[in-house]
């Protein structure tokens, strides 16, 4: 019996040798971990940029720019509203109708403001997307 108890102790010893080794390599691997999540969660920050929180000139331009064609839809069936209202002999549907002329010359002028809108003035920056991140890959690199 003396034998089988010291030959449980060592097994029960070694075990615990192995599974401190081990818990010791599970520690390093997790650390590594953690290290990694925070450069990925920096990156991730330094990416993203100011574009999750602000809009570009060209998103609040275009927004702009539909508001003001609801604003003149609007005006145009309070107008036509109006008329009905006053009593013209025009129906409805011969108020609201547009002609085919009226509405190529319409979308010639949005074509033309989209146009103009999407020319970049001489005083802006460079702020296409391949330019943005050549940014950051100066800074990370100038960082290690």
């Amino acid at each position: 019996m003396g034998d089988d108890a010291a030959e449980n102790l060592r097994y029960v010893r070694t075990q615990v040798a192995k599974w401190k080794a081990t818990s010791t390599d599970v520690e390093a691997l997790l650390d590594q971990c953690m290290q990694a999540d925070e450069r990925l969660g920096d990156l991730t920050r330094r990416c993203k940029g100011n574009e999750v929180t602000e809009k570009s000139d060209l998103e609040s331009g275009q927004e702009a720019f539909v508001r003001s064609r609801m604003q003149m839809a609007a005006a145009a069936a309070a107008t036509s509203a109006a008329r009905q209202a006053n009593g013209n002999a025009n129906s409805n549907a011969a108020v609201l109708k547009r002609s085919r002329g009226e509405r190529k010359k319409e979308l010639q002028e949005l074509r033309e403001e989209l146009a103009t809108m999407a020319q970049p003035d001489e005083s802006d920056t460079d702020l296409s997307p391949r330019s943005q991140y050549n940014d950051l890959g100066s800074t990370a690199r100038s960082r290690n």
